[in-house]
């Protein structure tokens, strides 16, 4: 008897995505199903935390579920760093990845980001959305507020809002949580001493829902950008969330 050949190429490393939701019943089909067809040489699950949605969100995923997604759905609507939170203690992978489930970033930029944290010596790979298509205003305002986290905090993020990143769960060991961290999770993570790479990624248009952004939002970000440049960890808050229910595909 021959016996067959083992080859020496190691097992790739499983990921857990993380897909923050809020009114995404429209745009949420055409992401999971992305997630999927992307990943598809790549171990993963997926856990889509659907933050209060009152707009059939919850129904339009629980019908699309895998055996390898899982789907949390929490007691009212706290915001997506409690939503991000709550994807990360109910995740079960060392390597995670965060995306918006909006559709407006390329789940196939997972697999690119994922070659590049395999061979690279990062532990946290950020995204920059090199071609933003977003409105003026929005693209105007995120500009400034991002000159201005670089210059306060002496940064080189230059999109600390992206949505999309893949690091080693480790790092989330001690991580400064606060209510909006997740609009400013690589610098925070710069911050803390944390080495970050930054990759150009794919961004397109929203096709359906609105986006919540304002300019109240990057006041508020730039606070939080003032107690940073001071000590990170007395940022620190307790986030809390009630779970209302959790559905394990099949």
């Amino acid at each position: 008897m021959i016996s067959k050949l083992h080859s020496n190429k190691p097992k790739p490393l499983a990921v857990s995505v993380i897909v923050p939701l809020y009114n995404e019943q429209k745009s949420i089909p055409e992401v999971l199903t992305k997630i999927q067809q992307a990943l598809i040489d790549i171990p993963h699950e997926v856990i889509l935390v659907d933050d209060g949605s009152v707009d059939g969100t919850e129904e339009v995923v629980t019908k699309m579920l895998k055996d390898n997604h899982k789907l949390i759905v929490l007691e009212g609507n706290h915001g997506q760093s409690v939503a991000l939170l709550a994807g990360f203690e109910n995740s079960r992978y060392d390597l995670i990845v965060v995306m918006d489930g909006d559709g407006q970033v390329d789940p196939n930029d997972i697999v690119r980001m994922y070659g590049l944290f395999v061979e690279g010596d990062s532990e946290l790979i950020h995204g920059v959305r090199h071609s933003r298509r977003d409105p003026f205003f929005k693209k105007g305002v995120s500009l400034v507020a991002n000159a201005m986290v670089r210059q306060i905090l002496g940064s080189d993020i230059l999109d600390a809002g992206c949505p999309m990143k893949i690091f080693k769960r480790s790092i989330l060991n001690g991580f400064p949580y606060f209510n909006g961290y997740h609009r400013l999770f690589p610098v925070v993570a710069q911050k803390i001493g944390i080495k970050v790479s930054q990759v150009p990624i794919n961004h397109s248009p929203r096709k359906h829902g609105t986006s919540n952004y304002g300019i109240g939002r990057t006041l508020h970000v730039l606070r939080h950008v003032w107690a940073l440049s001071s000590n990170p960890m007395a940022m620190r808050e307790n986030l809390s969330y009630k779970v209302k229910n959790i559905v394990q595909g099949t």
